[in-house]
Formats: C-alpha cells, sequence, structure tokens
C-alpha cells in the first residue's frame, strides 16, 4: 500500500471519484455533511447548507493536502458526481445543487429553476490548478429535477458533460433530439472553455 487516509469531519462524508493527474497528485470529491471538514487553501473555507460538495488535491506521496475546498451555497445541498482535470491541471466539476445561491462566475446560465421533486439543478464549474480560483460555474438545468453526472474536459479545455434530466426546457444547442422523449431523458452537452456558451446539447432516449 502507497498510502491510506481518512478524509472528513464529525458528520458523514461520500467520495464520489477519484482522478490523479499526471504528476500523480489524486484529486478526490463528493460531498459532507461535516462543519469541520478540513479546509486547505481553500476557495470556499465555510461550511453552508446541509450538505455541502467537497473537492481535495493530494499531493504524489499522500502525506500532504495541496488543497481542500468546500463547494456550495449557504442554504441547501450540493455534490459532486464527477471531475476531470486537464494537461494544465486545471479540475472540471459536474454535480447538482439545491442553493439559488450556489457561487457563479462567468455563468452560462445564472438562475437557479430547481424542480418539483429533488428540487435541484445540475452545475458545471471549473478550478485552476491551486483550487483557489474559480474560473467559471454555472447552473445547467429546467424547470424540473436536473443532475449533471459525468464531465470530461478536452484538448481544447471544452466541458463534455452527461447526466440526466425531467425538465422539457433542458437548455439545447444543436440537438441531435431537441425534445424529450420521457422522463427523465439523459442528456449530453459542451460548454465553452470560459463556460459561458453552450456549444451543444441535446436530450437521449426513448419513450419508456
Amino acid at each position: 500500500m502507497i498510502y491510506s487516509t481518512y478524509l472528513g469531519g464529525c458528520g458523514d462524508e461520500e467520495l464520489q471519484v477519484v482522478v490523479v493527474d499526471d504528476d500523480g497528485c489524486a484529486h478526490v470529491a463528493g460531498y459532507t455533511y461535516s462543519a469541520e471538514f478540513p479546509v486547505e487553501n481553500a476557495y470556499d473555507s465555510l461550511f453552508g447548507g446541509f450538505q455541502d460538495a467537497f473537492l481535495t488535491k493530494f499531493s504524489p506521496e499522500g502525506s500532504n493536502v495541496v488543497f481542500s475546498t468546500y463547494l456550495g451555497g449557504d442554504t441547501y445541498n450540493e455534490w459532486i458526481s464527477d471531475i476531470d482535470v486537464d494537461d494544465a491541471g486545471n479540475i472540471y466539476c459536474a454535480g447538482a445543487t439545491m442553493s439559488s445561491d450556489f457561487p457563479l462566475v462567468n455563468p452560462y446560465q445564472d438562475v437557479f429553476l430547481g424542480g418539483t421533486m429533488v428540487e435541484c439543478d445540475g452545475f458545471v464549474c471549473k478550478f485552476n490548478s491551486t483550487g483557489q480560483t474559480l474560473l467559471y460555474s454555472t447552473y445547467l438545468g429546467g424547470i424540473e429535477d436536473d443532475y449533471c453526472a459525468g464531465i470530461e474536459a478536452d484538448q481544447y479545455g471544452l466541458a463534455h458533460i452527461m447526466g440526466y434530466t425531467y425538465s422539457n426546457d433542458f437548455p439545447m444547442a444543436n440537438p441531435v433530439y431537441g425534445a424529450m422523449s420521457g422522463a427523465p431523458d439523459a442528456i449530453v452537452a459542451t460548454l465553452s472553455p470560459d463556460g459561458s456558451d453552450l456549444l451543444f446539447a441535446t436530450f437521449l432516449g426513448g419513450t419508456e
């Protein structure tokens, strides 16, 4: 075993994803119920709401935390479902939020639309390699519940997002299928490198 460590506070945590970059640094993300979750060089050092997302980067040997940060609003819940790291070390996050005050930077969508079941929108954000600068952050969803479940960044800085939605008004751009077939439908989308433009988005699903 190269290394093994706990990561958490006095409440519950769930780790959703681990991505290792070219330098051997492990990036881990998920959600926490802990107001004393360990933060270091954080973009957001304050716990908000009942459940916050978190993002933590370890040194290659696992003995040091490069950064560790909360991510969320001050009122309701967030969670990170997936992350990716590009060649420059920038970190892309996909997840869902129930907060109308989720932190936004240069957003494509700046309005929280929520839903009628879980009352959540998807979100996509991009951090720099130190975790202290949020390069962009945006809601992504319609008037029903939406979930951004997977993300992959390409060599051009485009973020490709996968997930599912119950919203028939989920934002579309150059869609292959521009209308929802059944609830929920899968969605596939692509954001520009600065996060301000939706280059592609389509429903994907059958009638059941």
